[in-house]
């Protein structure tokens, strides 16, 4: 495929989620993302939402950490594989976080974006964006997980639920073989969403995929062993854990919260 050809994919994969973002909007609370963020900000002040987290690393210097300060709330990183990767040929103009395990009985490869404060109760919604090669080197891939967390500075936040994009290429919650849903492409960027609404009673999320070759929707209760958890909601991670190998990339981190 030439480059031309290339960016054209990138492009069009961009207005199509731009615009599916758009017709969901107000109904997620929020837009998707792969780099649209002004959209992003006029449409979710439209809807009332207030961004508690907005993680991106345009400004990040290529091959380093990236910058635990952001335009609203900070991230941290796991030591040494976490780097800032540069725009390549099959991912879009913009610079990615590259997470790389080469250990599968080591630590997870981490990013967890915290919050800007505590905000307890309350309609969220997170967007990012994902780019899973099917191999690293001679390696395939591993699957790539999302946990909610607590707000918790500290190395070990709780968690109390998550999303494993499966090898396979469905999407698996709370290591439950009966909750695993849709199919999101490897070798090409793609976007989830996630609403979850958190009242005294309960927590439930709607979980979304976008994005050329991305499809599935499915609904998720919280454990209500983990409710006291998620009322305490503030953070959000992006890892690989034991016992897969690989190496990932994730873009443009947004949670907004409505209530």
């Amino acid at each position: 495929m030439s480059a031309n050809s290339t960016a054209g994919r990138m492009n069009e994969q961009s207005r199509l989620l731009s615009d599916a973002r758009r017709r969901r909007a107000c109904s997620l609370s929020g837009l998707l993302s792969l780099g649209v963020l002004l959209g992003l900000l006029l449409l979710s002040s439209a809807c009332t939402a207030t961004t508690v987290l907005q993680a991106g690393f345009n400004s990040d210097s290529v091959n380093s950490p990236p910058s635990p300060n952001q335009t609203v709330g900070t991230v941290s990183v796991s030591s040494g594989t976490v780097v800032v990767a540069a725009p390549t040929p099959t991912l879009p103009s913009n610079k990615w976080v590259r997470l790389t395990k080469t250990d599968k009985f080591g630590n997870p490869s981490s990013i967890r974006g915290n919050f800007s404060g505590p905000h307890g109760l309350g309609n969220y919604t997170l967007e990012a964006s994902l780019f899973i090669p099917s191999k690293t080197g001679d390696v395939s891939t591993g699957a790539v997980s999302l946990e909610f967390d607590s707000l918790n500075l500290g190395p070990n936040p709780l968690g109390f639920m998550h999303i494993d994009f499966m090898p396979e290429g469905d999407v698996r919650i709370d290591d439950d073989e009966k909750q695993r849903f849709g199919h999101y492409p490897r070798d090409q960027p793609f976007a989830v969403t996630v609403n979850l609404v958190i009242t005294d009673a309960k927590a439930v999320a709607h979980i979304q995929l976008f994005g050329t070759g991305a499809s599935g929707t499915f609904d998720a209760t919280v454990n209500p062993d983990f409710l006291g958890i998620a009322r305490n909601f503030g953070a959000v991670t992006f890892f690989m854990g034991t016992p897969w190998q690989g190496a990932f990339f994730v873009d443009d981190i947004i949670v907004t919260r409505k209530g």
